[in-house]
């Protein structure tokens, strides 16, 4: 997929972007956003893969553990209801 490339401190603003656009909103149109390469949340490629979610080799630890926790405190009330 070829993409065309416009560098964004090039292009001329029209007028309505004159007389509505601050500094941040010239900010959030430059190619930094708007090529598909870039669309990383601002991160790099290497930054994105090391920051993702992995499954876990475990299963559904994260489950089971809530699961635990859960049974241990309403053992607790009941106890404590007796």
């Amino acid at each position: 997929m070829k993409t065309s490339y416009i560098e964004a401190n090039k292009v001329q603003p029209t007028d309505f972007e004159v007389q509505y656009f601050d500094e941040y909103e010239y900010y959030n149109l430059t190619d930094r956003y708007s090529l598909p390469t870039a669309a990383r949340k601002g991160r790099t490629k290497k930054e994105a893969e090391a920051n993702t979610n992995r499954e876990s080799p475990c299963g559904h630890e994260r489950k089971i553990s809530s699961k635990l926790q859960r049974s241990e405190c309403k053992k607790k009330l009941k106890v404590a209801k007796v």
